[in-house]
Protein backbone atom coordinates (compact mmCIF):
# COMPACT_ATOMS: atom_id res chain seq x y z
CA UNK A 1 0.00 0.00 0.00
CA UNK A 2 1.14 3.58 -0.78
CA UNK A 3 0.16 7.18 -0.80
CA UNK A 4 1.09 10.00 -2.48
CA UNK A 5 0.90 14.15 -2.24
CA UNK A 6 2.00 16.80 -4.92
CA UNK A 7 3.51 19.81 -5.01
CA UNK A 8 4.98 22.76 -7.02
CA UNK A 9 8.03 24.33 -7.75
CA UNK A 10 7.10 27.84 -8.73
CA UNK A 11 9.55 29.80 -10.76
CA UNK A 12 9.13 33.99 -10.72
CA UNK A 13 11.62 34.64 -12.33
CA UNK A 14 12.25 35.64 -16.12
CA UNK A 15 14.98 32.95 -17.43
CA UNK A 16 14.91 29.07 -17.07
CA UNK A 17 15.81 27.24 -13.80
CA UNK A 18 17.19 24.34 -13.35
CA UNK A 19 16.28 22.17 -10.32
CA UNK A 20 17.53 18.82 -8.77
CA UNK A 21 16.64 16.91 -5.52
CA UNK A 22 19.61 16.40 -3.28
CA UNK A 23 20.29 14.69 -0.47
CA UNK A 24 22.32 16.95 1.30
CA UNK A 25 21.76 20.50 2.81
CA UNK A 26 24.94 22.45 1.18
CA UNK A 27 27.07 21.80 -1.51
CA UNK A 28 30.44 21.45 1.59
CA UNK A 29 28.14 18.54 2.86
CA UNK A 30 27.72 16.91 -0.18
CA UNK A 31 31.68 17.53 -0.76
CA UNK A 32 32.59 16.40 2.38
CA UNK A 33 30.31 12.90 1.52
CA UNK A 34 32.31 12.06 -1.47
CA UNK A 35 35.21 13.01 0.20
CA UNK A 36 34.38 10.00 2.90
CA UNK A 37 33.03 7.45 0.27
CA UNK A 38 36.64 7.97 -1.72
CA UNK A 39 38.45 7.61 1.66
CA UNK A 40 36.88 4.10 1.52
CA UNK A 41 37.14 2.94 -1.44
CA UNK A 42 40.96 3.31 -0.97
CA UNK A 43 40.94 2.14 2.03
CA UNK A 44 39.17 -1.33 0.57
CA UNK A 45 41.39 -1.64 -2.22
CA UNK A 46 44.45 -1.40 -0.81
CA UNK A 47 43.25 -3.71 2.26
CA UNK A 48 42.98 -6.56 -0.40
CA UNK A 49 45.77 -9.00 -0.99
CA UNK A 50 44.61 -10.55 -3.87
CA UNK A 51 43.26 -8.81 -7.69
CA UNK A 52 41.75 -11.65 -9.42
CA UNK A 53 39.52 -9.24 -11.49
CA UNK A 54 42.55 -7.30 -12.12
CA UNK A 55 44.76 -9.66 -12.89
CA UNK A 56 42.26 -10.78 -15.61
CA UNK A 57 42.47 -7.55 -16.82
CA UNK A 58 46.24 -7.38 -16.83
CA UNK A 59 46.34 -10.96 -19.42
CA UNK A 60 43.35 -8.70 -21.70
CA UNK A 61 45.18 -5.67 -22.01
CA UNK A 62 48.48 -7.40 -21.93
CA UNK A 63 49.60 -4.71 -19.20
CA UNK A 64 52.88 -5.73 -17.29
CA UNK A 65 52.79 -3.39 -14.76
CA UNK A 66 52.81 -4.28 -11.08
CA UNK A 67 49.71 -4.30 -8.92
CA UNK A 68 50.38 -0.57 -7.67
CA UNK A 69 50.19 1.04 -10.69
CA UNK A 70 46.91 -1.29 -11.47
CA UNK A 71 45.33 -0.24 -7.90
CA UNK A 72 45.95 3.52 -7.98
CA UNK A 73 44.73 3.13 -11.91
CA UNK A 74 41.18 1.20 -10.12
CA UNK A 75 40.79 3.70 -7.26
CA UNK A 76 41.08 6.60 -9.40
CA UNK A 77 38.32 5.28 -11.59
CA UNK A 78 36.12 4.67 -8.56
CA UNK A 79 36.90 8.16 -6.83
CA UNK A 80 36.46 10.21 -10.31
CA UNK A 81 32.57 8.13 -10.17
CA UNK A 82 31.95 9.48 -6.49
CA UNK A 83 33.29 12.92 -7.99
CA UNK A 84 30.65 12.86 -10.85
CA UNK A 85 27.85 11.82 -8.20
CA UNK A 86 25.18 14.14 -8.54
CA UNK A 87 24.14 12.84 -5.01
CA UNK A 88 20.52 13.14 -5.41
CA UNK A 89 17.74 12.41 -2.58
CA UNK A 90 17.36 8.24 -2.97
CA UNK A 91 15.58 6.72 -0.14
CA UNK A 92 13.54 3.40 0.26
CA UNK A 93 10.14 4.31 1.93
CA UNK A 94 9.74 8.65 0.29
CA UNK A 95 10.23 8.54 -3.68
CA UNK A 96 10.70 12.24 -5.52
CA UNK A 97 9.35 12.74 -8.87
CA UNK A 98 10.94 14.10 -11.25
CA UNK A 99 14.00 14.02 -9.45
CA UNK A 100 15.71 16.84 -11.27
CA UNK A 101 14.42 18.90 -14.68
CA UNK A 102 13.56 22.63 -15.78
CA UNK A 103 11.42 25.08 -14.96
CA UNK A 104 10.55 28.20 -17.58
CA UNK A 105 10.14 31.83 -16.69
CA UNK A 106 7.27 32.44 -14.71
CA UNK A 107 6.16 28.74 -14.78
CA UNK A 108 5.70 25.99 -11.77
CA UNK A 109 6.65 22.88 -12.04
CA UNK A 110 4.45 19.72 -10.46
CA UNK A 111 6.39 17.41 -8.07
CA UNK A 112 5.13 13.74 -6.78
CA UNK A 113 5.71 12.69 -3.48
CA UNK A 114 5.27 8.73 -3.10
CA UNK A 115 5.46 7.33 0.15
CA UNK A 116 5.72 3.39 0.81
CA UNK A 117 6.19 2.14 4.74
CA UNK A 118 7.20 -1.28 5.06
CA UNK A 119 5.62 -1.47 8.93
CA UNK A 120 3.11 0.16 10.61
CA UNK A 121 6.06 2.64 12.12
CA UNK A 122 6.32 6.41 12.16
CA UNK A 123 9.20 7.39 9.09
CA UNK A 124 10.56 10.77 8.32
CA UNK A 125 13.28 12.14 5.97
CA UNK A 126 14.47 15.25 4.06
CA UNK A 127 14.85 16.45 0.69
CA UNK A 128 16.89 19.18 -0.60
CA UNK A 129 15.90 21.09 -3.43
CA UNK A 130 18.96 22.47 -5.39
CA UNK A 131 17.54 25.16 -7.48
CA UNK A 132 19.87 26.96 -10.36
CA UNK A 133 20.88 30.73 -9.08
CA UNK A 134 19.63 30.02 -5.61
CA UNK A 135 22.48 30.18 -3.15
CA UNK A 136 20.87 27.43 -0.62
CA UNK A 137 18.87 24.30 -0.99
CA UNK A 138 15.16 24.59 -0.20
CA UNK A 139 14.33 21.90 2.34
CA UNK A 140 11.23 19.47 2.14
CA UNK A 141 10.13 17.60 5.43
CA UNK A 142 8.47 14.27 4.53
CA UNK A 143 6.83 12.47 7.11
CA UNK A 144 4.23 9.49 6.97
CA UNK A 145 2.69 7.01 9.61
CA UNK A 146 2.98 3.40 8.72
CA UNK A 147 -0.63 2.13 8.65
CA UNK A 148 -0.71 -1.99 9.05
CA UNK A 149 -3.84 -3.86 9.50
CA UNK A 150 -6.02 -1.86 12.02
CA UNK A 151 -7.80 -4.61 14.92
CA UNK A 152 -10.46 -3.85 17.55
CA UNK A 153 -11.63 -6.52 20.13
CA UNK A 154 -15.75 -5.67 19.69
CA UNK A 155 -15.12 -5.48 23.53
CA UNK A 156 -12.17 -4.53 25.53
CA UNK A 157 -13.52 -5.93 28.70
CA UNK A 158 -15.49 -9.15 29.56
CA UNK A 159 -16.77 -9.46 32.83
CA UNK A 160 -18.18 -12.81 33.87
CA UNK A 161 -19.63 -11.99 37.33
CA UNK A 162 -19.75 -15.12 39.59
CA UNK A 163 -18.75 -18.64 37.95
CA UNK A 164 -18.85 -21.92 39.92
CA UNK A 165 -15.47 -23.71 39.92
CA UNK A 166 -14.99 -26.59 37.95
CA UNK A 167 -18.07 -25.48 35.85
CA UNK A 168 -17.33 -24.65 31.90
CA UNK A 169 -18.36 -21.04 31.27
CA UNK A 170 -18.62 -19.91 27.48
CA UNK A 171 -18.64 -16.52 26.16
CA UNK A 172 -17.40 -14.36 22.83
CA UNK A 173 -15.39 -11.60 21.53
CA UNK A 174 -15.10 -10.50 17.95
CA UNK A 175 -11.88 -9.35 16.48
CA UNK A 176 -12.81 -6.10 13.75
CA UNK A 177 -9.93 -5.51 10.59
CA UNK A 178 -10.54 -1.83 10.44
CA UNK A 179 -7.60 -1.28 8.22
CA UNK A 180 -7.12 -1.90 4.14
CA UNK A 181 -4.90 -4.58 4.85
CA UNK A 182 -5.34 -8.13 5.86
CA UNK A 183 -4.95 -8.93 9.58
CA UNK A 184 -3.29 -12.21 10.44
CA UNK A 185 -3.65 -12.81 13.87
CA UNK A 186 -2.02 -14.99 16.24
CA UNK A 187 -3.00 -14.94 20.37
CA UNK A 188 0.35 -14.53 22.88
CA UNK A 189 -0.08 -17.69 25.17
CA UNK A 190 -0.51 -16.82 28.91
CA UNK A 191 1.48 -18.40 31.78
CA UNK A 192 -0.27 -17.55 34.50
CA UNK A 193 -2.80 -20.49 37.14
CA UNK A 194 -6.04 -18.31 35.87
CA UNK A 195 -5.05 -17.61 32.16
CA UNK A 196 -4.13 -21.71 31.62
CA UNK A 197 -7.86 -21.92 32.81
CA UNK A 198 -9.47 -20.51 29.28
CA UNK A 199 -9.18 -21.93 25.86
CA UNK A 200 -9.45 -19.90 22.84
CA UNK A 201 -10.93 -20.94 19.51
CA UNK A 202 -9.73 -19.88 16.64
CA UNK A 203 -6.08 -19.09 18.58
CA UNK A 204 -4.81 -17.88 15.06
CA UNK A 205 -6.23 -17.03 12.07
CA UNK A 206 -6.39 -14.10 8.80
CA UNK A 207 -9.19 -11.41 8.94
CA UNK A 208 -9.70 -10.03 5.74
CA UNK A 209 -10.07 -6.14 5.34
CA UNK A 210 -13.04 -4.85 7.06
CA UNK A 211 -14.19 -7.98 8.14
CA UNK A 212 -14.25 -10.04 11.27
CA UNK A 213 -13.14 -12.96 13.03
CA UNK A 214 -15.52 -14.81 16.12
CA UNK A 215 -13.37 -15.97 18.96
CA UNK A 216 -15.31 -18.46 21.54
CA UNK A 217 -13.62 -18.32 24.94
CA UNK A 218 -14.28 -21.24 27.22
CA UNK A 219 -13.68 -20.95 31.03
CA UNK A 220 -13.40 -23.76 33.97
CA UNK A 221 -11.57 -22.38 36.79
CA UNK A 222 -9.90 -24.56 39.31
CA UNK A 223 -9.25 -21.77 41.52
CA UNK A 224 -10.95 -20.19 43.94
CA UNK A 225 -11.75 -16.05 44.48
CA UNK A 226 -11.05 -12.47 42.44
CA UNK A 227 -9.44 -12.38 39.19
CA UNK A 228 -8.72 -9.89 36.43
CA UNK A 229 -6.27 -11.39 33.57
CA UNK A 230 -5.42 -9.72 30.16
CA UNK A 231 -5.18 -12.04 26.98
CA UNK A 232 -3.23 -10.33 24.02
CA UNK A 233 -4.07 -11.19 20.17
CA UNK A 234 -0.83 -9.94 18.14
CA UNK A 235 -1.55 -8.45 14.75
CA UNK A 236 1.42 -9.10 11.59
CA UNK A 237 2.36 -5.33 10.71
CA UNK A 238 0.82 -4.11 13.78
CA UNK A 239 3.14 -2.27 16.46
CA UNK A 240 0.73 -2.97 19.27
CA UNK A 241 -1.60 -5.89 19.94
CA UNK A 242 -4.79 -6.32 20.76
CA UNK A 243 -5.88 -6.59 24.49
CA UNK A 244 -8.74 -8.28 26.17
CA UNK A 245 -9.25 -7.89 30.05
CA UNK A 246 -11.59 -10.56 31.26
CA UNK A 247 -12.08 -10.33 35.17
CA UNK A 248 -14.76 -12.41 37.44
CA UNK A 249 -14.77 -14.29 41.03
CA UNK A 250 -14.80 -17.89 40.81
CA UNK A 251 -17.17 -19.31 44.27
CA UNK A 252 -17.80 -22.71 45.14
CA UNK A 253 -21.88 -24.20 44.45
CA UNK A 254 -23.38 -23.95 47.75
CA UNK A 255 -25.41 -27.14 49.25
CA UNK A 256 -27.01 -27.02 52.40
CA UNK A 257 -29.12 -29.08 55.25
CA UNK A 258 -32.35 -28.02 56.78
CA UNK A 259 -31.03 -28.84 60.15
CA UNK A 260 -28.58 -27.08 61.91
CA UNK A 261 -28.26 -30.39 63.91
CA UNK A 262 -29.74 -33.79 64.16
CA UNK A 263 -30.31 -34.76 67.79
CA UNK A 264 -31.17 -38.68 68.22
CA UNK A 265 -31.45 -38.10 71.87
CA UNK A 266 -31.65 -40.76 74.17
CA UNK A 267 -31.01 -43.83 72.57
CA UNK A 268 -30.26 -47.74 73.85
CA UNK A 269 -27.39 -49.95 72.99
CA UNK A 270 -27.42 -52.06 70.18
CA UNK A 271 -30.79 -50.78 68.87
CA UNK A 272 -31.14 -48.57 65.99
CA UNK A 273 -32.81 -45.03 65.40
CA UNK A 274 -33.29 -43.65 62.18
CA UNK A 275 -33.96 -39.33 61.86
CA UNK A 276 -34.08 -37.77 58.45
CA UNK A 277 -32.85 -34.98 56.83
CA UNK A 278 -32.63 -33.00 53.15
CA UNK A 279 -29.84 -31.83 50.97
CA UNK A 280 -30.23 -29.00 48.86
CA UNK A 281 -28.39 -27.77 46.04
CA UNK A 282 -29.28 -24.30 45.51
CA UNK A 283 -26.53 -23.55 42.68
CA UNK A 284 -27.58 -23.74 38.81
CA UNK A 285 -26.02 -26.66 38.14
CA UNK A 286 -26.21 -30.54 38.86
CA UNK A 287 -24.02 -32.12 41.72
CA UNK A 288 -22.66 -35.60 42.34
CA UNK A 289 -22.27 -36.05 46.47
CA UNK A 290 -20.58 -38.61 48.61
CA UNK A 291 -21.66 -38.65 52.37
CA UNK A 292 -19.37 -39.59 55.18
CA UNK A 293 -19.18 -39.85 58.71
CA UNK A 294 -16.09 -37.20 60.70
CA UNK A 295 -15.54 -40.45 62.71
CA UNK A 296 -16.78 -43.81 62.60
CA UNK A 297 -15.09 -47.63 62.64
CA UNK A 298 -15.43 -49.89 59.27
CA UNK A 299 -17.01 -53.31 61.04
CA UNK A 300 -20.94 -53.61 60.94
CA UNK A 301 -22.16 -52.79 63.83
CA UNK A 302 -24.20 -55.48 65.79
CA UNK A 303 -28.25 -55.24 65.86
CA UNK A 304 -29.51 -56.77 69.27
CA UNK A 305 -33.08 -57.44 66.96
CA UNK A 306 -31.02 -59.54 64.50
CA UNK A 307 -28.99 -60.83 66.87
CA UNK A 308 -31.62 -62.51 69.09
CA UNK A 309 -33.34 -63.45 66.18
CA UNK A 310 -29.87 -65.47 65.28
CA UNK A 311 -30.11 -68.00 67.71
CA UNK A 312 -27.24 -70.21 66.50
CA UNK A 313 -24.64 -67.46 66.90
CA UNK A 314 -21.78 -68.35 68.47
CA UNK A 315 -22.04 -65.03 69.74
CA UNK A 316 -24.23 -66.34 72.69
CA UNK A 317 -21.28 -68.01 73.90
CA UNK A 318 -18.61 -66.57 73.49
CA UNK A 319 -20.04 -63.21 73.32
CA UNK A 320 -19.54 -60.03 70.65
CA UNK A 321 -16.27 -58.99 69.77
CA UNK A 322 -15.13 -56.10 67.69
CA UNK A 323 -11.70 -56.40 66.44
CA UNK A 324 -12.27 -53.13 64.75
CA UNK A 325 -14.12 -49.64 65.72
CA UNK A 326 -17.39 -50.41 64.61
CA UNK A 327 -19.77 -48.39 61.91
CA UNK A 328 -22.30 -47.63 64.02
CA UNK A 329 -23.81 -45.08 61.49
CA UNK A 330 -25.24 -45.22 58.05
CA UNK A 331 -26.70 -43.34 55.63
CA UNK A 332 -29.45 -43.51 52.56
CA UNK A 333 -28.70 -42.96 50.04
CA UNK A 334 -24.86 -42.03 50.90
CA UNK A 335 -24.07 -40.71 47.42
CA UNK A 336 -25.99 -39.57 44.83
CA UNK A 337 -26.74 -36.37 42.03
CA UNK A 338 -28.83 -33.32 42.86
CA UNK A 339 -30.12 -31.44 40.06
CA UNK A 340 -30.13 -27.89 39.85
CA UNK A 341 -32.20 -26.24 42.63
CA UNK A 342 -33.08 -29.55 43.47
CA UNK A 343 -33.40 -31.61 46.85
CA UNK A 344 -32.65 -34.90 48.20
CA UNK A 345 -33.94 -36.34 51.36
CA UNK A 346 -31.36 -38.48 53.62
CA UNK A 347 -32.10 -41.17 56.51
CA UNK A 348 -29.29 -41.17 59.16
CA UNK A 349 -29.54 -44.61 60.94
CA UNK A 350 -27.61 -44.97 64.23
CA UNK A 351 -27.24 -48.36 65.78
CA UNK A 352 -25.06 -47.83 69.51
CA UNK A 353 -22.42 -50.61 69.86
CA UNK A 354 -20.57 -48.05 72.09
CA UNK A 355 -22.09 -46.44 75.34
CA UNK A 356 -20.99 -42.82 75.31
CA UNK A 357 -22.24 -39.21 74.36
CA UNK A 358 -22.19 -38.93 70.76
CA UNK A 359 -21.04 -35.77 68.98
CA UNK A 360 -20.00 -36.14 64.87
CA UNK A 361 -20.12 -34.72 62.13
CA UNK A 362 -21.98 -35.70 58.95
CA UNK A 363 -20.07 -34.39 56.02
CA UNK A 364 -20.92 -33.78 52.31
CA UNK A 365 -18.06 -33.92 49.55
CA UNK A 366 -18.98 -32.65 46.21
CA UNK A 367 -17.09 -34.06 43.41
CA UNK A 368 -15.02 -31.99 41.38
CA UNK A 369 -15.36 -28.96 43.92
CA UNK A 370 -13.93 -29.99 46.93
CA UNK A 371 -14.25 -31.79 50.63
CA UNK A 372 -16.29 -31.27 53.44
CA UNK A 373 -18.36 -28.21 51.76
CA UNK A 374 -21.42 -28.66 53.98
CA UNK A 375 -21.80 -30.38 57.45
CA UNK A 376 -24.28 -31.41 59.83
CA UNK A 377 -23.78 -32.13 63.89
CA UNK A 378 -25.27 -35.43 64.97
CA UNK A 379 -25.54 -36.35 68.83
CA UNK A 380 -26.78 -38.81 71.14
CA UNK A 381 -26.37 -40.13 74.37
CA UNK A 382 -26.07 -44.13 74.51
CA UNK A 383 -26.82 -46.02 77.45
CA UNK A 384 -27.20 -49.52 78.37
CA UNK A 385 -30.91 -48.89 79.38
CA UNK A 386 -33.86 -51.64 77.62
CA UNK A 387 -36.26 -49.39 76.04
CA UNK A 388 -39.98 -50.49 77.21
CA UNK A 389 -41.59 -53.10 74.10
CA UNK A 390 -43.81 -54.16 76.78
CA UNK A 391 -44.95 -54.30 80.95
CA UNK A 392 -44.63 -56.66 82.41
CA UNK A 393 -46.71 -56.77 86.10
CA UNK A 394 -45.40 -56.64 88.98
CA UNK A 395 -42.09 -55.44 87.75
CA UNK A 396 -39.62 -52.83 85.19
CA UNK A 397 -40.28 -52.25 81.82
CA UNK A 398 -38.18 -55.29 79.46
CA UNK A 399 -37.64 -55.64 75.66
CA UNK A 400 -38.75 -58.84 75.65
CA UNK A 401 -38.99 -60.64 71.89
CA UNK A 402 -41.57 -63.74 72.18
CA UNK A 403 -43.04 -65.43 69.31
CA UNK A 404 -46.06 -65.90 68.13
CA UNK A 405 -48.99 -64.17 70.07
CA UNK A 406 -47.21 -64.01 73.39
CA UNK A 407 -45.52 -60.92 72.30
CA UNK A 408 -48.99 -58.91 73.41
CA UNK A 409 -49.66 -61.11 76.32
CA UNK A 410 -49.10 -59.41 79.66
CA UNK A 411 -46.75 -61.36 82.07
CA UNK A 412 -44.56 -61.47 85.08
CA UNK A 413 -41.03 -62.12 86.13
CA UNK A 414 -40.30 -64.26 88.52
CA UNK A 415 -37.77 -63.38 90.25
CA UNK A 416 -37.28 -60.13 89.33
CA UNK A 417 -34.18 -59.67 89.51
CA UNK A 418 -30.78 -61.72 88.60
CA UNK A 419 -27.87 -60.78 90.20
CA UNK A 420 -25.23 -62.21 88.78
CA UNK A 421 -21.85 -61.33 91.39
CA UNK A 422 -18.45 -61.20 90.16
CA UNK A 423 -17.65 -62.20 86.60
CA UNK A 424 -14.80 -62.44 84.50
CA UNK A 425 -14.30 -60.75 81.19
CA UNK A 426 -15.62 -62.89 78.24
CA UNK A 427 -16.96 -65.60 80.38
CA UNK A 428 -20.51 -66.41 79.99
CA UNK A 429 -22.74 -66.79 83.62
CA UNK A 430 -26.25 -69.09 83.11
CA UNK A 431 -29.16 -67.81 84.98
CA UNK A 432 -32.66 -68.80 85.05
CA UNK A 433 -36.17 -66.61 85.40
CA UNK A 434 -39.91 -67.47 84.89
CA UNK A 435 -42.52 -65.13 82.43
CA UNK A 436 -45.59 -66.53 84.14
CA UNK A 437 -49.18 -66.28 82.90
CA UNK A 438 -50.26 -68.81 79.63
CA UNK A 439 -46.52 -70.18 79.13
CA UNK A 440 -43.36 -70.57 80.73
CA UNK A 441 -40.35 -68.57 79.26
CA UNK A 442 -36.49 -69.38 80.36
CA UNK A 443 -34.41 -66.38 79.81
CA UNK A 444 -30.84 -67.67 79.54
CA UNK A 445 -28.68 -64.08 80.24
CA UNK A 446 -25.02 -64.39 78.64
CA UNK A 447 -23.27 -61.90 80.39
CA UNK A 448 -19.52 -60.79 78.91
CA UNK A 449 -16.99 -58.04 79.01
CA UNK A 450 -14.89 -56.50 76.94
CA UNK A 451 -12.99 -53.70 77.53
CA UNK A 452 -15.28 -51.02 77.67
CA UNK A 453 -18.98 -51.85 77.86
CA UNK A 454 -20.63 -54.42 79.39
CA UNK A 455 -23.58 -56.61 76.95
CA UNK A 456 -26.14 -58.77 78.21
CA UNK A 457 -27.66 -60.68 75.65
CA UNK A 458 -30.81 -62.83 76.39
CA UNK A 459 -31.42 -65.69 74.22
CA UNK A 460 -34.90 -67.25 74.76
CA UNK A 461 -35.76 -70.79 75.25
CA UNK A 462 -39.70 -71.45 75.04
CA UNK A 463 -41.26 -74.45 77.33
CA UNK A 464 -44.46 -75.03 77.76
CA UNK A 465 -46.30 -74.01 81.06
Amino acid sequence: MSSHRTLFIENRSNITAHFQWKAFPSEEEENEEKRRQCLLQLQKEVSQENFPEEKETEKVKGFSGDHSALLSSMVQEKMAKVREDPMLFSHDIFVIEPMEGEIGPNCSAEIKVTFKPLEALEYGSVAYCSISGRESRLPLQLRGQGQGPLVELSSQTLNLGNVFVNTPHVCEVKLMNQGALDAPFTRIPSGSNVGLCFKFAPEEGIIAAGGSQSVQISFSATVLGSFEEEFQFSVAGSPRPAILTIKGSVTAPSVHFDLPELDFGDISFGFPYTRRCRLTNSSPVPLTFQLRMSDDGTQPAVDSVDQIRRDTDPAWRKGIHFYVEPREFTMNPSQGTILPQGHQDIEVTLCSNTVMEFYRRMLVDLEGIGKGVATLILTASSTCNVPELCHVEGGPSYEVLVPGEASRVSSSLSPREINCGSQAPLRESHFATNIGSCFKQQLTPCVCYNSTVRTACVKPSISSS
